[in-house]
């Protein structure tokens, strides 16, 4: 939620241990975010999408993201 950061690089950028950083980052999420009860009115239409992230070391590489595509054909805006 910081520039698309990871945890690792909040922490580094404001000198916290990686775990102070998480904790803020998944509060701030629910608030924004979660914590929002109308945030799926308007979603008509979604999709799934799979991405390789080479920078990530070892394990799996791969991350599934769910997309609302709503905006596109109601021509109100891209995905989100």
């Amino acid at each position: 939620m910081c520039q698309h950061s990871t945890e690792a690089r909040v922490a580094e950028a404001f000198e916290v241990a990686w775990d102070t950083a998480n904790t803020a980052i998944i509060e701030e999420s629910r608030r924004i975010l979660f914590d929002q009860p109308g945030r799926f009115d308007n979603v008509t239409v979604v999709d799934e999408d799979e991405h390789c992230w080479c920078h990530v070391r070892g394990g799996d590489n791969y991350v599934t993201v769910i997309i609302d595509l709503s905006p596109v054909p109601a021509g109100t805006g891209c995905a989100r």
